[in-house]
């Protein structure tokens, strides 16, 4: 095995393998996926890139360390959504746990778009790293509307043809539903959220990326890079949660073109006041510094009573210089 691609989801690992499968097959590259969803894993008929979470990778690496023995490369998505959480002190002492099993040495690619400061968290995961940058910026056009009905006026006018509507909560995305089919018609329109089945999410994700017209209403479990197709424009029924949550809302508007379409519901003059001001930074590209909080102690306790007992090779110092 040589490429570890490591996902914070697992819908998103599964949307992932779906997305690479043709490309890498056409390339010769073999590829899987292990997640609590699909739990199989044959150590003896390894792929040459296996797509995985922090918690089946962590089981991966417990059970199975020497199919690590010839990495060569480390991805980790969206990194921004695992990092100042214990997912991400956990990933960064697996990754020197790794230093020492692997017999080649390998590169590390974290990815997200929305990072305040690359540099801390580059500090935070690696000794040594380089910081890229992509500096295209699609154009943002915002609209501040009243009600869901605004929206659908401009969507007719505008001949919008799929709507991504972003809600903070799962009660508000059912409630915005109810609303949704009365205006666009109950077979146009689909939900999505945590507490929604895997199959109904899925079900919901596969309308969206085949229908020529669709509505689909979610809270944060679309943020992130699931591939529901070409959205046309983006609604916030709500005020996001922070900039960084507004920036991968918007992101997910119209990919294949250089303008990006977005509404706004406010319900007083003051929401009005803070969605523009957020839509404006948002334009800037300001994305909000976290402090971060470290809870390595946690995680550490867990990997050295790990430690105690590994496969008999793997009895080394591997957490010298660790805590």
């Amino acid at each position: 095995m040589a490429i570890l691609y490591i996902s914070p989801t697992r819908a998103l690992v599964n949307d992932v393998s779906y997305r690479l499968k043709e490309q890498l097959e056409d390339l010769g590259i073999s590829s899987s996926l292990k997640t609590g969803d699909s739990p199989s894993f044959n150590p003896k008929k390894l792929p040459n890139l296996l797509i995985t979470t922090p918690e089946s990778f962590d089981s991966l690496l417990c059970r199975h360390p020497q199919v690590f023995r010839e990495l060569r490369a480390i991805v980790l998505d969206e990194i921004h959504l695992i990092d100042n959480t214990y997912r991400g002190d956990q990933i960064r002492l697996l990754l020197k746990r790794l230093r020492y099993i692997t017999e080649t040495a390998f590169n590390v690619y974290a990815l997200s778009a929305t990072i305040a400061d690359p540099k801390d968290i580059g500090n935070r995961y690696f000794n040594d790293f380089e910081v890229i940058k992509s500096h295209g910026r699609r154009e943002l056009e915002y609209t501040l509307v009243k009600s869901l009905k605004d929206v659908f006026e401009h969507a007719r006018n505008e001949k919008l043809k799929k709507l991504l509507i972003f809600c903070n909560k799962r009660k508000s995305v059912e409630i915005e539903a109810v609303e949704a089919r009365n205006l666009w018609g109950r077979e146009k329109v689909v939900v999505h959220h945590g507490s929604l089945s895997k199959a109904i999410r899925e079900e919901a994700e596969g309308f969206m990326k085949e229908s020529q017209f669709g509505v689909c209403i979610a809270t944060m479990t679309l943020e992130i890079g699931i591939d529901i197709g070409d959205i046309d424009a983006i609604v916030l029924a709500e005020v996001p949660w922070s900039a960084s949550s507004l920036l991968q809302r918007i992101g997910r508007g119209n990919r294949r073109t250089q303008k990006n379409r977005v509404f706004a519901l406010y319900d007083s003059e003051d929401e009005a006041a803070l969605l523009e001001e957020m839509l404006n930074v948002a334009i800037d590209g300001y994305v909000e510094e976290v402090d971060y909080l470290p809870g390595l102690i946690r995680s550490g306790a867990a990997n050295i009573l790990i430690a105690l007992c590994p496969p008999q090779w793997f009895r080394r110092r591997v957490f010298f210089g660790v805590i």
